[in-house]
């Protein structure tokens, strides 16, 4: 697992290095410089040279370097911190000879970069004239010396003897400090604790699990050369003989690291990069790293990350969709997700929650963003198996990701590549991986790219007054058979409607924050505002809430949603009829939601449907607009005013002749004149 000496196998962070050299006087900087630039020993004419610059071309990493020498006097200190400032890596030099420069590294030097500067650039301590030195250094009587200064100060990466007189390890000294920056320590590995960094060992699981075709969580043959050729192309694969060789290696460091039978574990790849780093080829590491879109930070590179802006949605009828290529890498993520799972009580293949947490679990923050934010499981169509468990199939798969894209496109598209999409050969994966959709003006969704798919999901806002049932029509958006008392309990549901997907969300006591906001409205297809039928109070909040919203969004489609219409009837045909008056003259559809299946499946259409109404236009707010929902007591109290007059009205006005309109009631069979 060597990569070749050149990097140009390797995608650099930085085009050019700075290095910067201090230390005190005497100790031999110029001469160091001077001897790097000729390959010879020469006695310096000048105490401070000028910077040089070695081109791309002249360097091991294929990078341009520029070595800053510069002054130790006390009256030039404040030009040399200004020089360390700017460094990518900083060379302390001390003799070794001279006990009073190698105490001075503490207090005149590493304090004034870490504390003084606060300065977090890798550091190395580098000591000059090891040619009079009477006697031999062993590299354990040196890390005995040093030690307790790499452990007070993390960012010190090594400590070197050379000789600018003899040219010993002169050329290695630098060439350490570039790899420094290229290749920097500090990122993955805790020196002090001797143990890789947790985003570190991340990385590493990542990488193992989609190297791990199979998904048995361990790497055969086939997949650790999977892993070699992605990582070292120019190598290729490794023959048998040299797996081998790997695996015994493994095994000698790591017990567990590997199974004679199925492979190298996830615990065998972290001993192998140990390996790397007590043998100081961090440039090995960072191949890996960097073939699978880590930065110099173990962040991803923005490509991987960034939803690019021609992909977000600047207007309300627009969308983030995955693109049909994505879907196919969906797809192939649900078969490894199979693969340890058996088949539904239909025979087709299912996975549980917690195969799927368990493909999450290398994404950070992943599994809390499904659980805590989307509500997973519960706000999936999920199938029942034979013993009574619920899992996933092909369609709760493709509604989580759906849900997803439509709640959070940034996180998706990040989440996607952190799970190992890879786009066509020759694509961008910025260019293959999303799509923005909108809806055109006859109600027909449409990418605005040509030749992508047509807008296919929508978001609907449930709202309304507290008990009128929000939460049971979510259950039963995802469940039609769950019970009225089900447990279950999520802000997000989402279903297939016919060809398209639909979104119900609640939002609890934020709610009337949510209602509040102009921007929080501008993320919604369409609103239900529910009411129970049984309570006139709950119709008053309804249309006080849609008469401010009406106020702000001329074209906003809402539905008012009537619930527990199966209920006693009590003063169930006053409240609807008032309902109805209102809904024709305000421009509303009036929807009404029942235990039966039938009634249920009309509304979810007749949300999809006044969901594809949304037009650009609408976010343009009314001229008419007095401020936000509930912004003002007066403006409330004057709303609430006027709508209990017209429910006053239309319950003696309007209630025998509507009554007879809805089936099964009869202003015949309601004396109640009340």
């Amino acid at each position: 697992l060597h990569p070749p000496r050149k990097s140009g196998w390797a995608r650099m962070q930085k085009s050019r290095v700075r290095i910067v050299v201090v230390g005190d006087e005497g100790v031999g900087k110029t001469s160091l410089v001077t001897t790097l630039i000729s390959n010879t020993f020469q006695e310096p004419t000048k105490a401070v040279i000028p910077p040089v610059v070695f081109t791309s071309d002249s360097t091991h990493d294929g990078v341009e370097s520029s070595v800053i020498d510069t002054s130790s006097r006390e009256s030039d200190m404040e030009k040399t911190k200004e020089r360390m400032k700017e460094a990518d890596v900083i060379c302390v030099v001390y003799a070794v000879n001279n006990v009073d420069s190698r105490d001075n590294l503490r207090r005149r030097w590493l304090d004034v970069i870490v504390h003084e500067l606060n300065l977090s650039v890798p550091i190395l301590l580098i000591g000059n004239k090891a040619d009079l030195r009477e006697q031999e250094r062993t590299r354990e009587e040196l890390e005995v010396e040093v030690n307790p200064l790499i452990e007070q100060y993390p960012t010190v990466e090594t400590v070197l003897e050379c000789s600018a007189k003899t040219i010993f390890n002169v050329d290695e000294a630098f060439d350490f400090a570039t790899k420094a920056v290229l290749y920097p320590t500090q990122p993955l590995y805790d020196i002090q604790a001797h143990t890789f960094k947790s985003a570190a060992i991340l990385a590493f699981e990542r990488i193992f699990r989609l190297c791990d075709v199979n998904y048995d969580g361990f790497w055969d043959d086939t997949e650790l050369n999977r892993f070699q050729t992605r990582c070292y192309p120019a190598e290729g694969p490794l023959d048998p003989s040299a797996i081998t060789d790997l695996k015994n290696l493994i095994k000698e460091l790591e017990p567990q690291g590997v199974d004679t039978v199925k492979g190298i574990t996830v615990k065998g790849l972290i001993a192998l990069q140990h390996v790397m780093i007590i043998r100081g080829r961090m440039e090995t590491i960072w191949a890996g790293l960097r073939a699978f879109g880590y930065s110099n930070d173990l962040n991803l590179a923005d490509e991987f990350v960034k939803l690019p802006a021609n992909l977000t949605a600047s207007r309300i009828s627009d969308a983030t969709e995955i693109s049909a290529h994505g879907r196919s890498f969906v797809v192939s993520l649900f078969g490894n997700c199979t693969r340890s799972s058996r088949a539904n009580s239909t025979g087709a293949p299912s996975c549980s929650a917690a195969d799927v947490t368990s493909l999450f679990s290398i994404i950070p923050e992943g599994k809390i963003f499904l659980e805590e934010q989307l509500g997973f499981p519960h706000s999936l169509p999920l199938i029942t198996q034979a013993d009574g468990n619920k899992s996933l199939d092909r369609k709760s798969w493709d509604a989580l990701w759906t849900l997803m894209s439509l709640v959070d496109p940034q996180r998706t598209y990040q989440y996607l590549n952190l799970l190992g999409y890879e786009p066509p050969q020759g694509s961008k994966r910025t260019d293959t991986l999303m799509q923005l959709v909108s809806i055109n003006a006859d109600n027909k969704s449409q990418s605005v790219a040509a030749g992508a798919k047509e807008r296919s999901s929508f978001m609907c806002y449930v709202v309304g007054a507290r008990a009128v049932g929000k939460s049971s029509l979510l259950r039963k958006f995802v469940d039609q058979n769950a019970p009225s008392a089900s447990s279950l309990s999520a802000e997000y549901s989402i279903n297939a409607v016919g060809q398209d997907w639909l979104v119900l969300r609640t939002f609890g006591p934020e709610e009337k924050s949510v209602l509040e906001s102009d921007e929080a409205i501008d993320r919604a297809d369409s609103i239900a505002v529910c009411f129970d039928v049984s309570e006139a109070a709950s119709l008053t909040y309804a249309m006080q809430v849609i008469d401010n919203l009406r106020k702000r969004f001329s074209d906003l489609p809402i539905a008012l949603v009537a619930t527990k219409v199966d209920s006693p009837v009590a003063l169930k045909a006053a409240t609807v009829a008032n309902a109805r008056r209102y809904a024709r003259s305000h421009g509303v559809d009036l929807v009404f939601s029942s235990v039966n299946k039938d009634n249920v499946s009309n509304l979810w259409l007749e949300l999809v449907k006044i969901s594809k109404r949304r037009r650009p236009a609408s976010s343009g707010k009314s001229s008419s607009s007095g401020g936000s929902f509930g912004k003002t007591l007066v403006g409330a109290l004057a709303a609430m005013v006027a709508v209990g007059a017209l429910g006053y009205v239309g319950l003696e006005a309007y209630r025998r002749g509507l009554l007879d309109k809805l089936p099964g009631l009869s202003s015949n069979n309601n004396n109640s004149s009340k």
